[in-house]
């Protein structure tokens, strides 16, 4: 019964999300002052402790004047590798690391088939223009694809982890499925919280 099997794989995900949330909200924080490679964000982190091993996330300020930086720690694994004996099996968790792991760069997206758009007059004879627009700028994003791709993007306002110390609400965000069938995933574009 392949129905049961995706079912069941679907339900040990969402488990194993849950139980990372939990571990991810089961943080001590430090504020770090280091230089971020990419240049594109701020230095200043927090370095957050899992039960897998320590994370520091980067600080993104916001093009819109109004709003908040936020803070992204990206690519985290949620679960074990899927590859060879294990590519249809249940994820196992993810295996722990020592020293901090910089979580400053999205994970590989699931493959998926890309509608080719180099072309933009055969391209848009296949699709509207607005879809063609969101591929555009989807593209940079799916250029890293692998089977490997049980990844985390966690976003949460600047400074919401401090709220922890204090036993207060944290608001956290999410980004879980990378794939929006058939064609394309939302990473960094249509995502809402």
């Amino acid at each position: 019964m392949p129905f049961k099997r995706i079912s069941l794989q679907i339900t040990t995900m969402y488990i194993l999300l849950f139980l990372l949330t939990l571990t991810i909200l089961n943080i001590e924080c430090t504020d770090v002052n280091e230089q971020s490679d990419s240049g594109k964000y701020q230095p200043k982190s927090s370095v957050v402790t899992t039960k897998y091993g320590s994370l520091r996330g980067v600080i993104e300020v916001l093009s819109n004047k109004h709003l908040q930086p936020v803070e992204m720690f990206l690519g985290v694994p949620y679960a074990g590798v899927p590859l060879g004996s294990l590519r249809f099996l249940p994820p196992g968790t993810p295996p722990q690391w020592k020293g901090i792991r910089t979580a400053d760069h999205l994970g590989p997206v699931c493959p998926q088939r890309v509608p080719d758009i180099s072309n933009e007059t055969e391209a848009l004879k296949r699709m509207p223009a607005g879809r063609y627009e969101y591929l555009k700028r989807l593209m940079p994003f799916l250029v890293n694809q692998s089977e490997d791709c049980l990844y985390l993007n966690i976003y949460t306002p600047a400074g919401n982890l401090d709220n922890l110390a204090s036993n207060q609400h944290v608001n956290l965000c999410f980004e879980v499925f990378k794939c929006l069938a058939p064609d394309v995933n939302n990473s960094r574009f249509g995502m809402t919280c």
